[in-house]
């Protein structure tokens, strides 16, 4: 009943408003009359057995007041029921679809006898009141089907977007769960998995050569950790690796000769141009700059011997 143009349907037997039972039961169930009346549908089913203390409009109205004051307008039904109930399950079963069949046509006349019953009475008692157009307007299940159609419709139009958003979120969803799914499939075939292995290595392989060649995508992504010769080297010397043996025969006396060669070289500002000292560099640019650093340090170191300088300067 909280969704916009819900009701509830209630049936109610064809008894005075005071001694219905079903209204005292919505009322403890709903937490008092107000909560539920105002978007209730009420069906009052049966009303066959009150056609005869309804003979007459004044009857009839003063039958109904009491439903109406208090803002339930029920609307009149009447259903065939079977002479006798003790058949077979199969015949019995068929003797309901013939009665299903002509319900609306046995409704319709016993309520067209009702109101003709009303004319009479008026013809004898002209005083007699009419039948109240909130009782008129709803007699029949036909009409009290109508309404609810109505109802079903309205409501329907007005949740569209509320219920189309919700589908196009789920279809979403679904076509995401169905690509998991497919790209699990994939991992599951032998054949599919060395492509996709394939494929990994040879990107992993371009990205490590494009680090070393000195990625100016990455170096733009990463400037506060870009780094000048000076600052390269004072972060090494604060390192642990400036207490370990590189190789396996040098001491670490003799590895700290190199530093202080550097340190020369930079203090008397004889490292050469093409080394760019003062530009930041990140990745394979450091290891290039390291790489031709370390050999303008040996060839200086052994400048003595020209054969020795010469192998330096040819290699890389």
């Amino acid at each position: 009943m909280k969704k916009p143009n819900s009701k509830l349907c209630v049936l109610v037997e064809p008894k005075e408003f005071s001694t219905n039972p079903i209204i005292d039961f919505c009322d403890e169930t709903f937490g008092g009359r107000p909560k539920w009346t105002k978007n209730s549908i009420v069906l009052m089913t049966k009303f066959d057995k009150q056609l005869e203390d309804a003979r007459s409009g004044s009857k009839a109205n003063k039958f109904f007041k009491e439903f109406h004051d208090n803002d339930l307008y029920p609307y009149l039904i009447i259903t065939p029921t079977l002479a006798k109930e003790d058949l077979p399950a199969d015949k019995l079963l068929i003797e309901r679809r013939k009665l299903l069949h002509s319900a609306h046509g046995n409704e319709m006349e016993r309520f067209e006898d009702w109101r003709l019953g009303h004319e009479k009475f008026r013809e004898t008692c002209p005083d007699d009141e009419l039948l109240h157009p909130d009782i008129e307007n709803k007699i029949g299940f036909s009409v009290a089907k109508d309404k609810m159609r109505e109802i079903m419709l309205t409501d329907t139009a007005q949740r569209l977007p509320e219920v189309l958003s919700s589908l196009r979120g789920e279809l979403s969803d679904s076509l995401n769960e169905l690509e998991q799914l497919r790209c699990k499939k994939k991992l599951m075939d032998p054949r599919e998995v060395k492509i996709i292995v394939g494929e990994v290595l040879h990107e992993v392989g371009k990205r490590i050569n494009s680090y070393l060649d000195g990625d100016l995508e990455t170096a733009s992504k990463f400037p506060d950790v870009l780094r000048d010769l000076e600052e390269e080297l004072e972060e090494e010397e604060e390192s642990e690796w400036c207490l370990r043996r590189l190789g396996t025969s040098a001491t670490l006396e003799e590895e700290e000769e190199w530093r202080t060669l550097i340190d020369t070289l930079l203090d008397e500002r004889k490292i050469p141009k093409y080394i760019n000292p003062e530009k930041k560099f990140l990745g394979g640019k450091q290891f290039q700059r390291a790489v031709h650093l370390m050999k303008v340090v040996m060839a200086g170191e052994y400048k003595s011997s020209p054969g020795i300088l010469l192998n330096i300067l040819t290699q890389s």
